[in-house]
């Protein structure tokens, strides 16, 4: 869906940028942090943290969501590690992986905390598959909530630099305008890697059209053939009266 699509508002008064990695690739999240976070943000004070284990990952983000109950923040949270090439989650830095499955419910404890407004941005490759572990989700249950407000990552691979170079262009674009598909155009004119920034509305409707234009043709092609199933109730057929 294009990036142009949607505009809606939103609040960020923290972020929290969490890095699983090492040498080169350490250096390169530590530097994103150092001259662009605090330099655009100084305002609500950027924090940096660094974790090795899926464990830590873990009790990172349930201390997080602890710390909106208190304090009534709206975070955007900002992940960098390695994709897994199997596009499903994440590989840290003890060499365990962590599949967006299991980061789910963490990430959608957070965003309800802060009233769906959490802002997810992943600097890892292969990352746009957790909008596919949303799209599922929402079949499967008609009343599910998101793990997150919108979602930014690479689209495929990318290399270290471009992540670095364009989140850097994100960051400014979006600490002067405010304005999250704004950000992402910037950061995707001039660089052969391409960003995407979907928000958990987008998914919705994605989910909707797909339904209207399969299952519900479906049904009525069904019902023609057979008018007993008129009898048969699916919730998601309330979406269309």
């Amino acid at each position: 869906m294009n990036n142009q699509s949607f505009d809606i508002p939103f609040i960020i008064d923290k972020i929290i940028l969490i890095e699983s990695l090492n040498g080169i690739h350490k250096s390169t999240a530590e530097d994103l942090y150092k001259n662009i976070l605090l330099s655009q943000f100084d305002d609500i004070n950027p924090i940096y943290e660094s974790i090795e284990s899926k464990d830590d990952l873990i009790n990172l983000l349930i201390k997080i969501d602890s710390c909106i109950t208190q304090n009534k923040f709206h975070p955007l949270i900002h992940i960098e590690a390695h994709g897994l090439d199997s596009e499903l989650g994440l590989s840290l830095n003890s060499s365990e992986s962590i599949t967006w499955e299991e980061l789910k419910p963490y990430l959608r404890r957070i965003n309800i905390s802060c009233c769906n407004n959490l802002v997810l941005c992943i600097s890892a490759c292969n990352s746009i598959n957790i909008v596919k572990e949303l799209v599922t989700a929402f079949y499967d249950n008609d009343r599910y909530e998101s793990p997150f407000f919108g979602f930014v990552s690479p689209i495929g691979r990318v290399t270290w630099e471009e992540l670095y170079m364009q989140y850097s262009v994100f960051y400014k674009s979006l600490s002067k305008e405010k304005n999250f598909n704004m950000a992402v155009t910037e950061m995707n004119k001039g660089f052969t890697s391409k960003f995407s920034y979907y928000s958990c509305y987008q998914a919705f409707l994605i989910i909707i059209k797909k339904f209207a234009n399969t299952f519900i043709k479906d049904r009525v092609l069904n019902i023609q053939k057979d008018f007993s199933v008129l009898d048969e109730c699916c919730e998601m057929y309330n979406y269309t009266l």
